[in-house]
């Protein structure tokens, strides 16, 4: 897979094959889980259902969170940043008064969130929960506990480095709190 965009473009096909049952599940849940090892592709993947539809048919559905829960070490992130982006996004487009896109963008964290509840993970809770501690202490990391096992800091650091490389300011990632502690609570 060579870009982001042709892997939201496969993913999009894929799910879409699944509905139609033109790919049955076990050809579904291969094809899925071989775009979930790839970061480019996974990464396309997952962009492709935060801003499409998560789908209703109850076997599609059944085996789409199955294969996100097995490949939770990839596709929970991604879950969570597709929150995090398109709300920081939607407050930009608010600031330069464009209507539809901070509409937009709202809708693709609606459709992470629903994403989120349906896993229903404590992994994705934890690291929700990790999320909130690095928004929380962003920038000024030196205000944050120490009192963390090492590989949680280590994801609170990774968090910083995102929020860093995108250089968001803590306001705009307080816009996500709420959601976030949603799924940090597991609700």
């Amino acid at each position: 897979m060579a870009t982001i965009q042709e892997a939201m473009t496969q993913g999009a096909t894929l799910l879409e094959q699944a509905v139609e049952g033109t790919v049955d599940a076990v050809s579904f849940e291969r094809q899925l889980s071989a775009l979930l090892q790839a970061p480019v592709a996974a990464r396309g993947f997952m962009a492709a259902l935060s801003i499409g539809t998560i789908p209703q048919k109850p076997e599609v559905r059944k085996v789409l969170l199955e294969t996100l829960r097995k490949n939770k070490e990839t596709t929970y992130e991604l879950v969570l940043k597709n929150i995090v982006m398109p709300i920081c996004a939607a407050q930009e487009h608010d600031k330069q008064n464009r209507p539809e896109q901070a509409a937009l963008s709202r809708r693709t964290c609606a459709n992470s969130e629903e994403l989120a509840a349906l896993l229903d993970d404590q992994y994705l809770a934890k690291m929700a929960g990790n999320l909130l501690i690095a928004i929380e202490h962003f920038p000024d990391r030196a205000k944050q506990a120490t009192t963390l096992d090492v590989r949680d800091q280590a994801e609170i650091d990774k968090w910083y480095e995102f929020f860093e490389r995108w250089h968001y300011s803590r306001e705009s990632l307080l816009a996500a709190k709420d959601s976030l502690t949603k799924i940090a609570k597991g609700a």
